[in-house]
């Protein structure tokens, strides 16, 4: 199959991708080594508070984004204590959605108290390391603060029984939030079985109840028309569709990396996650910068990619066009 056209059904969305430090407290085999080495400080919450808050703003003025989402990662995001503090600070000076990924570890008291600062938390789920148990009480809490959530099952094909097996017990809970099973990508590529890719093909497990239903879908779901070569059009609504069908190869494409999404790496840097630099530009912009304010006020606009093979699955399906 070849396409040559993606086109996302929010033009006006733009996504965040925050990654705060390299500190985890677990140190799964398919994960980057560099995602849980400890190496990276966190940042200084009183500088980037301020930052982020101008970079939204500089979005909501300058581009035709009219819904901002900030998602924090890590390492693991929970382990810092400024995390609750800078997400309520944020949303009092911006409209805008704070979400996290997280592997879900910390105790039942830390959710009780923090979970109310973010509009959606997904918990990644690791076989090596989760207690299923403590994920599940997680989920309940946030089911029980009406938070939209999802547990998001990493599928590792080494351990492909046992992860089944968990899929299927956090499926079998009275309360219903999102279950779901991802594909893991070693360097962007899968090493999945045909049964294997047939079971990822739809990779939600279990839908919500109705009412957690109502508080996922305000904000509606992705969908992703795709073009062929020869014309045809078809719509899929997983991002990691292309990954899985090796269809991630956009070098020399239009792509709107820059205006639906950016990323901003432990050290600061805002760019693609790639490291492509954004805005038609030969430099970063960096959050860490105490002149950010007075410095960070660049033409929006997107990027002619550069990269062999598209490591990202959001990146990846973002609205592009080959040239």
């Amino acid at each position: 199959m070849k396409i040559i056209k993606i086109q996302d059904n929010q033009p006006r969305l733009l996504k965040i991708y925050y990654d705060l430090s390299n500190l985890c407290n677990y140190s799964c085999w398919y994960c980057f080594p560099e995602s849980h080495a400890g190496t990276s400080p966190w940042p200084d919450v009183e500088v980037i508070k301020h930052n982020i808050v101008h970079l939204v703003k500089h979005y909501r003025k300058n581009s035709n984004v009219n819904n901002i989402e900030i998602t924090f990662l890590g390492g693991e995001p929970t382990l810092w204590k400024h995390l609750g503090a800078l997400a309520k600070f944020i949303k009092s000076q911006v409209e805008c959605r704070i979400c996290i990924l997280t592997n879900g570890s910390r105790t039942l008291r830390w959710w009780e108290e923090y979970a109310d600062y973010f509009d959606q938390i997904g918990i990644s789920v690791h076989h090596e390391k989760a207690d299923i148990d403590h994920v599940i009480n997680v989920s309940n809490i946030l089911y029980n603060k009406k938070i939209n959530s999802f547990t998001a099952v990493l599928m590792d094909h080494t351990n492909w029984d046992k992860c089944i097996d968990i899929v299927d017990k956090l499926s079998k809970t009275k309360k219903k939030w999102t279950v779901l099973a991802k594909p893991v990508h070693i360097n962007g590529v899968n090493q999945y079985n045909e049964e294997q890719q047939a079971y990822l093909k739809n990779q939600v497990k279990r839908y919500p109840s109705f009412f957690s239903l109502i508080q996922h879908y305000k904000v509606p779901r992705m969908k992703y028309k795709v073009t062929k070569e020869n014309g045809e059009v078809f719509t899929t609504k997983t991002p990691t569709f292309f990954s899985m069908n090796m269809l991630h190869h956009y070098e020399g494409w239009d792509c709107n990396l820059g205006v639906n999404f950016l990323s901003i790496d432990r050290a600061g840097i805002i760019s693609g996650t790639c490291k492509q630099k954004l805005y038609g530009l030969d430099y970063y912009f960096n959050l860490n910068d105490t002149d950010f304010v007075e410095k960070y006020n660049p033409t929006i606009t997107g990027v002619i990619c550069e990269q062999k093979i598209c490591m990202c699955s959001g990146e990846a399906a973002l609205t592009k066009r080959k040239i």
